[in-house]
């Protein structure tokens, strides 16, 4: 299945190559969740403080790399109309801290890799690069989102699939997603302090 609930993705995310729950203040490259009313706050420890963002509860976690200088957090969101198809739509949401070479290699190497001419806009205090190009044999949707926010730049992607079967309203539908993903995204400077309810994971050592 290509799909789960957002459940099973923290079961999964928190059983395989995250260790025991932290036992002590959060540290740099723990990661936060929380669930309310079905969607999921996932806050990742940065070196210098921390950034946190809320998804849908169907989502499904399918990578996540949460150790700074460059992390990344992967989904996979439900579209009946890919089912028996190799594509889907996902969103990663990134963070780089601009002051390692790792991340300005990121920051420098990542741009248009995607081909084509990006349309720009602005959404509040992201910059937004819009683009349609093929992967493989089939054309996507690919927008991208970037803006600094506690010690790191927060670069957030949707990609979707423009399938024959998809509803007339779909692509608007997920622009409102990915809207609202900018929305939740939220940070902040020095140490973090756990809520209630809130599980913290810690990555095992390499």
């Amino acid at each position: 299945m290509k799909t789960t609930t957002a459940a099973l993705g923290l079961l999964l995310l928190f059983a395989s190559g995250f260790g025991a729950q932290a036992q002590d203040a959060p540290q740099s490259g723990d990661v936060a969740a929380q669930q309310f009313s079905g969607d999921t706050r996932f806050t990742l420890i940065t070196t210098g403080g921390f950034v946190g963002f809320t998804v849908l509860g169907d989502w499904h976690v399918i990578g996540m790399q949460s150790r700074p200088p460059v992390t990344a957090t992967a989904f996979q969101i439900p579209d009946s109309a890919d089912e028996g198809t190799p594509d889907s739509t996902n969103l990663v949401v990134s963070l780089l801290n601009p002051e390692t070479a790792l991340a300005k290699a990121g920051l420098d190497g990542s741009e248009r890799k995607d081909g084509g001419t990006p349309q720009v806009s602005r959404h509040g205090n992201w910059i937004v690069h819009t683009l349609s190009g093929m992967q493989a044999s089939t054309r996507y949707t690919i927008v991208d989102a970037e803006t600094p926010i506690a010690d790191v730049i927060c670069r957030v992607r949707i990609a979707w699939p423009e399938l024959p079967n998809h509803q007339p309203d779909y692509d608007s539908k997920m622009l409102a997603v990915f809207d609202a993903v900018l929305d939740s995204v939220a940070g902040g400077s020095g140490p973090y302090a756990v809520h209630q309810g809130e599980t913290v994971r810690r990555p095992d050592p390499r």
